[in-house]
């Protein structure tokens, strides 16, 4: 979804994403959303993964980040116990 920033004035998207620990809600920022957001879909599975931060033009930095969509049957794998 995205949120207007009130401290930068500008608009930037908001995820949920269901982990392991339960549902949380993460902002990529500006930057990212120009490159990934924009190919991200809503209901699909991604795998995400910090991948550091890297310094830009005046002692800024950006966040990094590996975004890559799983298949959605590869996700349903059964219980094992199920089975017993």
């Amino acid at each position: 979804r995205e949120v207007e920033s009130g401290i930068s004035e500008g608009i930037y998207n908001q995820y949920l994403f269901d982990t392991d620990d339960g549902l949380i809600k993460c902002a990529f920022g500006g930057a990212t959303d120009k490159e990934a957001g924009m190919l991200m879909e809503v209901d699909r599975v991604y795998s995400v993964e910090f991948a550091g931060k890297v310094k830009i033009t005046g002692g800024r930095t950006v966040n990094k980040f590996h975004i890559e969509r799983i298949m959605e049957e590869v996700v349903a794998i059964p219980d094992e116990k199920e089975g017993e």
